[in-house]
């Protein structure tokens, strides 16, 4: 909420000094002026295209490669949650989504949704890593789920709560529980981003019985 904040504060500062700077006479001077000001609103515009666009997309991408499309064509069980959503009836669309979960707890689309309510619309990304963290800890999940699950805490724990040791101790257990694997590689490259240096694992050792 405060980087948001932030964010919206730079927006117009930046808003107003290209409109100070374009309104006046054009000088020698101004047209350096103007050109700063509009190199520095691209590198703006960028960022919030990385910090916020890019995730989005992603996670589009990431539903559509995670879902399961296997099962035969059937109404969809999460229709009135979303469309609870739509309305802005978020509590009553966690609700629908709870009573989907119950039915079919390996429905992933479902956990992530709920969650994406409380971070997104209702502001409580602690909400959002208990959700995660619930559906990573009681249920069976593949790899790749399991890792988005624990990604998605580690990335909740250090952008939004600003829980440094949380999101740290996140990124660790990914390598703990996919040793020798990408996710394990990309958890170390995320730890080293933060000046962190991982801890070293013991060698993987296949089980032969």
């Amino acid at each position: 909420m405060k980087k948001t904040i932030f964010l919206g504060i730079v927006g117009v500062l930046i808003t107003y000094m290209l409109i100070t700077v374009y309104s006046g006479p054009e000088t020698n001077t101004s047209i350096m002026i103007r050109f700063g000001a509009t190199v520095l609103a691209g590198v703006y515009v960028g960022f919030l295209a990385v910090a916020y666009i890019l995730p989005i997309f992603t996670d589009k991408v990431s539903d559509m490669v995670f879902s399961d499309n296997t099962r035969t064509a059937e109404p969809d069980s999460l229709s009135s949650a979303r469309g609870l959503v739509a309305q802005g009836e978020y509590e009553a669309a966690i609700i629908e989504y709870n009573k989907s979960i119950e039915k079919e707890p390996d429905n992933r689309l479902a956990w992530t949704d709920v969650a994406k309510i409380y971070a997104d619309k209702l502001d409580q990304p602690q909400q959002a890593v208990a959700t995660y963290r619930n559906a990573y800890d009681n249920y069976e999940w593949s790899d790749e789920d399991a890792a988005f699950f624990l990604f998605r805490i580690s990335e909740w724990q250090l952008d939004e709560l600003s829980d440094r040791d949380a999101g740290i101790a996140s990124l660790e257990e990914v390598r703990a529980a996919f040793p020798e694997t990408r996710h394990s590689a990309n958890a170390t490259n995320q730890l080293r981003q933060l000046g962190v240096e991982p801890t070293v694992q013991a060698p993987h050792i296949p089980d032969i019985n």
